[in-house]
């Protein structure tokens, strides 16, 4: 009984500095961000695609946390883990069902990451991972020329909002 009433009275005193330290991170100051796509490459991603999508999420990401940049802070890393592209952009519109009208594939394109404050000695201050997901529809039409990439440009401005957000 003696050694589970020391661990809640260890627990209860580190609980409010892990608190703080996870408190700090969510609302601190950032002094870089990296985008990390190297998950994507080693599923294969290439080429005109993956370099218009990383060049969009850094430019979406700057623009997201312009107000928050400092020497001082942390630094924002984003790991992509994944981006899926629906097969058939645009089949909602044209058969004119709106949003989630039918078939059984997904109408969805989305992007997976991870968020990482990390801080002097390459230390995680926080993580969180994190899922934007845009009806394939709204950026580009699968007729398109441009329009895969027109699509990950949408799904890259969609994701740095959402990271904003997500970090406070």
């Amino acid at each position: 009984m003696l050694h589970r009433r020391s661990f809640f009275l260890a627990a209860a005193t580190l609980a409010p500095a892990f608190v703080s330290q996870s408190a700090q991170a969510q609302g601190a100051a950032i002094s870089a961000i990296r985008v990390d796509v190297a998950p994507l490459a080693r599923r294969g991603w290439s080429g005109p695609t993956l370099a218009a999508f990383e060049r969009a999420l850094q430019g979406a990401l700057r623009s997201a946390f312009a107000g928050r940049m400092s020497p001082a802070g942390p630094t924002l890393v984003v790991r992509i883990d994944s981006v899926a592209l629906a097969a058939y952009a645009g089949a909602d519109a044209v058969a004119g069902r709106g949003i989630g009208g039918g078939g059984g594939a997904s109408q969805n394109d989305s992007i997976d990451g991870e968020l990482l404050l990390v801080g002097s000695g390459n230390a995680v201050l926080s993580r969180k991972p994190l899922l934007a997901v845009l009806p394939s529809f709204t950026s580009a039409s699968w007729r398109s020329p441009d329009g895969e990439v027109r699509r990950v440009t949408a799904l890259a401005s969609a994701y740095a909002e959402w990271a904003r957000r997500a970090l406070g």
